[in-house]
């Protein structure tokens, strides 16, 4: 339990900094003294151990603060976003309360939780808990919404997210004097998890809200982003940041393209860690800048055909994985049966194994474009496109032309060059005769509460526009 592990580091080192927020930085003194006013507050509200409670709230370190101290109270903690974020109306039925600054959802039980009743809650001074191992270890249930829009929602034993920090402590070097930057919501699996990595080892965590870029990272040595989080970091550094010291730049989603993996290593000097991992598992394997990635110790992975037959290495099929530190199921059974057999989890993902412990991931198959009988993965196609800003975000999709053979569709945002420029660049990337690329704008690119692309929803909306256009 995380409340055990702030107290064993405020006994031995009080002094030593422990959370930066609010442009305040605490002690971890300070910290347990927060975290148990904060405890004693939440014990008036009508949960008890083994419960499962929703909750939300609009500022991160508060959102951390609260399931932390869920957490010690021995309740079961769904933390979501807002009431907005896709399908999650179908995974809060399962709680049994709902903590938010409004009800997200009618017929369960709710109680109205805001940034100004937490943190008077945490003002509160004098209390002191006794912190013992007396509560059992229930973990909490993570959701995640892929690629399609529905919202899944999955069991984390503590045993499996203790391995999981375990693991972000060894993979990315956090020590004692780390500072890890939250800059994705705190709900992320893979922030959440490296977060309390962090305190375990009597790290910083800093959450970033209303200081600069060039300020936070003057004193961060960790940091989590996806790609295009990356890039749009890069694209507002000012043009003589130089680095102070170095920085582990995590990257999570998907694969920084090789563009944008030298930028970060120039303008940052950063060391960068490009994982391949899903909230079922876990991390699965380290990616290099070739595409292919190492599997982690104590990870076993295979890659099968439709049937799930075992594939020998070099061949391309689904990849399922297996570890410790996977999750127990799902809240949904229609989940279990579909995702995990035999203690595997089918991750949806296409690969290889390339040579023994090493693999190849190559998109998963919905976002593998078939047009005109010839295949692509749509990341490699978005990945152009963000190299040397053809385009601040980007995404493909297909759908079927007027003689049912499917058309490549690629959206863009903020895209400087014209049309015809766009569709070249695209088709002399790939090659071969792929037919009209077309070229759509938006505002913006529909993507879930992780970053990924949600294509369905992309599909959707594209041919919603088409047809307007027709």
């Amino acid at each position: 339990m995380m409340l055990e592990v702030i107290a064993f580091h405020a006994r031995r080192s009080p002094a030593s900094p422990a959370i930066h927020a609010d442009g305040v930085e605490l002690t971890y003194g300070e910290l347990l003294e927060r975290l148990s006013a904060l405890i004693a507050a939440l014990r008036s509200l009508p949960i008890s151990p083994g419960k499962l409670v929703g909750v939300a709230c609009p500022d991160d370190y508060l959102h951390f603060m609260t399931m932390l101290a869920l957490e010690a109270l021995g309740v079961v903690t769904l933390p979501f976003m807002q009431p907005s974020d896709p399908g999650i109306d179908k995974v809060l039925v399962h709680c049994d309360l709902i903590l938010a600054p409004e009800a997200p959802v009618a017929g369960v039980p709710f109680g109205k939780l805001t940034p100004q009743w937490l943190r008077a809650a945490m003002a509160v001074k004098g209390i002191a808990l006794a912190v013992g191992s007396a509560v059992e270890r229930r973990g909490y249930v993570l959701t995640t919404s892929g690629t399609t829009g529905a919202a899944k929602a999955m069991r984390l034993p503590a045993k499996a997210l203790t391995l999981r920090e375990h693991d972000r402590i060894w993979q990315y070097g956090l020590h004692r004097a780390s500072r890890f930057v939250v800059a994705m919501p705190i709900t992320v699996g893979g922030v959440y998890s490296t977060a309390r990595a962090c305190l375990r080892m009597r790290g910083c965590v800093m959450f970033q809200a209303g200081m600069a870029a060039a300020v936070v990272l003057a004193r961060a040595t960790h940091i989590v982003l996806l790609p295009i989080h990356v890039r749009h970091l890069l694209d507002v550094l000012p043009q003589d940041y130089a680095p102070t010291h170095p920085l582990v730049l995590i990257s999570m989603g998907a694969r920084l393209s090789l563009a944008l993996r030298s930028r970060a290593v120039g303008k940052l000097h950063a060391t960068v860690h490009d994982g391949y991992g899903a909230n079922e598992t876990g991390p699965i394997s380290v990616v290099d800048a070739d595409g292919a990635g190492d599997i982690l110790p104590d990870v076993e992975v295979e890659v099968v055909d439709d049937e799930g037959k075992v594939l020998p290495d070099g061949e391309l099929g689904r990849i399922r994985v297996r570890s410790a530190s996977q999750i127990s199921g799902y809240l949904e059974p229609e989940h279990d049966r579909r995702y995990l057999q035999g203690g595997w989890f089918d991750t949806g993902d296409m690969g290889k194994i390339v040579s023994p412990r090493r693999l190849l991931v190559l998109g998963r198959p919905d976002a593998m474009l078939n047009v005109g009988g010839l295949k692509v993965a749509a990341e490699e196609i978005e990945d152009l496109l963000m190299r040397g800003a053809i385009a601040g975000d980007s995404a493909v999709c297909t759908i079927p032309g007027p003689d049912g053979i499917h058309e490549l569709y690629v959206a863009v945002v903020d895209a400087p060059g014209d049309d015809s420029q766009l569709a070249t660049a695209v088709g002399r990337h790939l090659g071969g005769n792929f037919g009209h690329i077309r070229i759509l704008r938006l505002n913006k690119i529909p993507r879930g509460s992780g970053g990924k692309v949600l294509r369905l929803e992309l599909a959707r909306l594209v041919a919603s526009l088409v047809g307007q256009a027709r």
